[in-house]
């Protein structure tokens, strides 16, 4: 099996150290990917593939700024209901 890259396992890992600062925070698996919760509640998913990475942050009060996300890089970014997901390729900084 070929290894990830090194930026994706960066990305996903500069993701994860952010999430496990939150208090009462517990680390799972949710559909293959590495899932965040506190106080029983999800708030980031994150799966990486060979040539990229995504996250899927529930949303709050930045509902707006996703959407503005979204519409500078369709292609990578989406805002659904309550979360916002993006994927990140191999050559993107984080944001």
């Amino acid at each position: 099996m070929p290894k990830k890259k090194s930026s994706q396992v960066k990305g996903a890992q500069a993701w994860r150290t952010v999430a496990l600062r939150y208090p009462e925070c517990e680390e799972g698996t949710a559909c293959n990917k590495s899932a965040f919760k506190a106080r029983k509640k999800s708030y980031l998913f994150l799966g990486t593939d060979m040539n990229s990475y995504n996250v899927m942050v529930k949303l709050g009060d930045s509902r707006n700024e996703a959407e503005r996300m979204a519409a500078n890089d369709p292609d990578n970014v989406s805002v659904g209901p309550h979360w916002i997901t993006a994927t990140f390729d191999d050559k993107t900084p984080l944001p």
